[in-house]
């Protein structure tokens, strides 16, 4: 943080500072204005934190893409659907696609936020019906796609599907300061 100039140093004084929220949109080039509370106690699982913001972002991405009907069809604004489930599928490729991190750090962070109790995680299993003696032939012969999807739930065989999230922070538009 210091390296990005995110924490400032006083010589003078010998203190730390941290920078406002603005002027680190202005050093990172951040167009959003998305933010997230910061609380002290966070600290000391601060990657979580960050990682669980991360996946809420993206997770309040798609529950607005998704569930939201045209203005022309309700004749107002753009709202959101009552019904949109809660847990929403973030896919761990996507999320380090998107981020541009490895699948491995995505995944580290996204366990790192649930066991923080940043989000909670739904596993999502599709049945198969493929035998538990031919699960090794089906990851070497069968589809290259499915093969690494591959898991073994209870004696049977099962695919991994999407994890489906509900982040347990609350991002919010920043209101523009007024000066």
């Amino acid at each position: 943080m210091l390296q990005r100039n995110w924490i400032g140093y006083s010589h003078k004084s010998k203190n730390y500072f941290i920078r406002g929220f603005d002027k680190i949109k202005e050093i990172e080039n951040i167009t959003t204005k998305t933010a997230a509370v910061f609380s002290i106690e966070y600290f000391s699982n601060f990657k979580a934190w960050c990682g669980s913001i991360l996946y809420a972002y993206l997770y309040r991405k798609t529950r607005w893409s998704k569930y939201k009907k045209s203005a022309s069809y309700k004749e107002k604004a753009n709202q959101t659907i009552y019904t949109a489930p809660l847990f929403l599928p973030v896919a761990t490729t996507g999320f380090s696609k998107y981020y541009n991190i490895s699948v491995g750090q995505a995944s580290k962070l996204k366990k790192l936020a649930f066991d923080a109790g940043f989000i909670d995680i739904h596993k999502n299993y599709k049945n198969t019906n493929i035998p538990l003696e031919e699960k090794e032939l089906f990851k070497k012969y069968g589809d290259a796609n499915l093969a690494n999807k591959i898991r073994v739930r209870k004696g049977q065989v099962v695919f991994q599907e999407i994890d489906t999230i509900l982040p347990r922070i609350a991002l919010s538009k920043r209101k523009k300061r007024k000066t």
